[in-house]
């Protein structure tokens, strides 16, 4: 996936490659054990969306979970209206839902992601639906991001959701300008990376002087490295 993502995705990832996170040793014996669970893993393995489906409303909670993170491997937009419902489960399913959203990539998600935004989330499933955004979103998502924007409000996901838009060429000067604020205003480190990186990809002009004040004040080596890619075209 993403070469630099915070610890509680690259968890749930860990989870669904081998049915649990590494340092859960006795779980993922378990869940190795259980016939079900490892009928999940083959059938994402098989790309059988037809078959993983009826796990989304299975009694066991572990299941409906396992099948939904299995979207995230294989893009298949035929499953997005039940992966829509599942947002509305319980806050761990609903941080896979998002995930596996993103991972499809479906323009056609991002506003069914920002109503559920209007639900009150725990932060990490608010990242998780915020970056599925950013995967799914276009020039457009620019705007809503920049007008949603409050300091130490979203500020994580904003910045990833920013920098998979770059990814895409989708940043447009709107995003940019609310890149180079977020550096001026957030501390968390993880929030400025992403910030930092989504200039750092843009294809656009940048405002070279102000991010060259943020690079001669900028402690994090990650940030600053990202920061230095953005000056190299600039006087």
């Amino acid at each position: 996936m993403k070469f630099y993502r915070p610890l509680y995705l690259f968890s749930a990832i860990a989870f669904f490659a081998v049915a649990c996170s590494p340092d859960e040793s006795v779980y993922q014996q378990d869940i190795l054990q259980n016939p079900a669970c490892r009928n999940i893993i083959k059938l994402k393995d098989k790309r059988d969306a037809k078959a993983l489906i009826p796990y989304f409303i299975d009694v066991d909670y572990q299941l409906r979970q396992q099948a939904v993170m299995a979207f995230g491997s294989f893009k298949d937009t035929a499953a997005l209206n039940s992966l829509y419902t599942m947002l509305e489960e319980d806050e761990p399913i609903a941080q896979a839902a998002a995930f596996s959203i993103g991972q499809i990539g479906d323009t056609r998600s991002v506003s069914v992601l920002q109503r559920i935004l209007e639900r009150s989330f725990l932060p990490e499933t608010r990242f998780e639906i915020y970056d599925a955004m950013g995967k799914c979103g276009t020039i457009e998502l620019n705007y809503y991001l920049a007008s949603n924007y409050n300091v130490n409000k979203d500020a994580k996901g904003t910045a990833w959701a920013l920098m998979e838009l770059a990814n895409k060429k989708q940043l447009n000067p709107a995003g940019v300008t609310l890149a180079i604020t977020i550096l001026e205003n957030e501390n968390d480190k993880d929030v400025r990376f992403g910030a930092a990186n989504a200039l750092a990809r843009t294809q656009i002009q940048i405002p070279w002087k102000r991010v060259k004040h943020q690079f001669l004040k900028e402690n994090l080596q990650d940030v600053k490295m990202a920061l230095a890619l953005d000056l190299r075209t600039v006087p």
